[in-house]
């Protein structure tokens, strides 16, 4: 009995977490978010939006009028399209094809069904008092919070064998909750907007990552010779 160890799982190209740990989350995702949107779509929701964005815009002054503006550009134009671009290049150059594949079927897709769930529902958007930046399209979710919590979770994913994980993490949480918070400060998406964004952007990073490692699961299989 022979063994090729060209088996390695090497760090540099492997996606985390786990397979079965991936399709986990990802249905409990799913799960919460189709659960949250038959809640948004009863009404049962609506206090609760009504009554934070009143209490966030309290405390609205010129200053965090500036600073909200600067976060919620960070979180998309400014920030994150260009980070999800340099990140997937990145990859690119150093030959990582399979997390190249990952972060660019993640960040894209994310977009799309972004685009199409937002037909689905078209939500209103909030007009409780003039909004301090345009938006067009529908609320629901925000695309903002998608677009933040996968590019953030995508690279907590390829970090998670390192020492980085953790303090990713924290950073990577803060800034999630700051992007929502700036919608809501600017009076452009209701906080079940947020919610829903971040749960429909969870469920589809963890599937593609849960496809991703199938797909090198069954090429290692392959390259295992066992006679």
């Amino acid at each position: 009995m022979s063994t090729d160890v060209t088996h390695q799982q090497t760090h540099s190209n492997r996606v985390s977490p786990p397979l079965p740990r991936s399709w986990w989350l990802a249905t409990l995702t799913a799960i919460g978010f189709l659960l949250h949107a038959g809640l948004v779509h009863a009404g049962t929701w609506q206090w609760v939006d009504h009554r934070l964005m009143w209490w966030l815009h309290g405390w609205a002054s010129p200053g965090l009028d500036r600073f909200f503006h600067g976060v919620s550009a960070i979180g998309h134009e400014r920030g994150v399209i260009p980070l999800d671009v340099l990140l997937l290049v990145l990859l690119s150059i150093r030959r990582r094809w399979r997390q190249a594949l990952f972060v660019l079927v993640a960040t894209a897709g994310s977009g799309v069904l972004n685009w199409l769930v937002k037909m689905l529902f078209a939500r209103e958007r909030p007009q409780l008092w003039p909004a301090l930046t345009d938006a067009h399209n529908a609320s629901f979710p925000s695309g903002h919070a998608m677009g933040s919590f996968t590019l953030m979770l995508v690279l907590l994913i390829l970090a998670w064998p390192s020492r980085w994980r953790y303090p990713l993490l924290l950073s990577a949480s803060g800034f999630i909750v700051l992007v929502g918070l700036s919608r809501l400060y600017l009076g452009v998406h209701w906080p079940s907007d947020i919610v829903a964004g971040w749960l429909l952007a969870a469920s589809w990073v963890f599937a593609i990552s849960a496809c991703t490692a199938r797909q090198q699961g069954g090429e290692l299989c392959r390259r295992t010779d066992i006679s």
